[in-house]
């Protein structure tokens, strides 16, 4: 009996550890919690400077975040906006579920989701980011999008996912002994309106060779069908946008080809954007330290770009 209790005892003990580390002293999810606090802050000022007028929210993962300039798409289109890109691996049923919680009925969601999570399975589960920002948000069920999707965690999903693994625990040691920067980013790299902007360079200097898969998963099939219900319940308009992806030449026609399969896929469930690159692009000075993210230039190039696509959709009445 006394073995089993110590058993009880340690397990009980090694998951507050674990959910404390990850919850509570995680520089990534710091971060990321920060960023959305000035991102609300942006919100709340344009509504308060623009009473009653319908706002556009962009939503989506870090190529969001990295991409979309609010002060062009403001003047390319005369709605105001908030770019409230974050981490894609907080999971898009977490970051989704959290903008249209933050919109009211006349405005506009501009979904910017990677295309890898809508064609590669086991991407839209639940992941220990997604819910250690839900737990620091007080609600632990919107890293499944809470009443927004009707889902929510058990204790099981809990304990699996505030399990920090070996290279967290490693990686989160090393910064604690050497000191030094605790995260990739910073609130230094933070731009008006809610635009990230780095100044790390590829570490290649290449576009990725692959040719990606081009169909919805069922899973992301039944999420977009999801989002686009609760768009029409709630009164807020929606589009989608694929990211701009950094894809090397030799690989931009196929890749072309199946982005263009994925949109006519999604557009038999929402209103998508016109893209003529297919968000497929092989311009080295657009992109800064991954694929997805872009540069001052590439943001630019695109967010003018997003400008105009989402003035004619707008005109449109979609």
């Amino acid at each position: 009996m006394r073995l089993l209790f110590r058993l009880l005892l340690t397990a009980v003990v090694a998951f507050a550890a674990g959910a404390w580390l990850l919850v509570r002293e995680n520089p990534e999810a710091e971060f990321w919690a920060e960023l959305r606090g000035r991102q609300d802050q942006e919100l709340a000022e344009l509504r308060s400077a623009r009473p009653a007028e319908p706002v556009l929210l962009f939503a989506g993962g870090s190529s969001c975040a990295f991409s979309v300039d609010p002060g062009i798409i403001t003047a390319g289109t005369g709605m105001g906006a908030v770019n409230f890109g974050t981490s894609a691996w907080s999971g898009p049923k977490y970051y989704v579920a959290e903008v249209f919680r933050r919109a009211n009925p006349g405005d506009r969601v501009v979904l910017g989701i990677e295309s890898n999570f809508l064609t590669e399975p086991g991407l839209m589960e639940p992941t220990p980011l997604g819910l250690a920002l839900a737990w620091g948000e007080g609600d632990p069920d919107a890293a499944v999008g809470g009443p927004f999707f009707g889902d929510s965690l058990g204790i099981r999903e809990h304990a699996g996912l505030l399990r920090p693994g070996a290279r967290f625990l490693v990686t989160w040691l090393a910064k604690r002994i050497a000191g030094g920067e605790r995260y990739y980013y910073s609130m230094a790299d933070l731009r008006p309106g809610g635009r990230l902007e780095t100044r790390r360079g590829h570490p290649g200097g290449k576009g990725d060779p692959e040719i990606h898969p081009g169909s919805l998963t069922p899973e992301a099939k039944d999420f977009l069908e999801a989002v686009a219900r609760r768009s029409r319940e709630s009164g807020v308009g929606m589009v989608y946008t694929l990211p701009w992806y950094f894809t090397a030449p030799e690989s931009a026609e196929a890749n072309r080809e199946a982005r263009r399969q994925l949109l006519t896929e999604i557009a038999a469930i929402m209103p998508v954007l016109d893209d003529p690159m297919l968000g497929v692009c092989t311009e080295p000075g657009w992109f800064a330290d991954t694929n997805f993210h872009l540069t001052a230039t590439g943001s630019e190039k695109r967010s003018r770009f997003l400008a105009g696509a989402l003035a004619s959709w707008l005109e449109s009445g979609e």
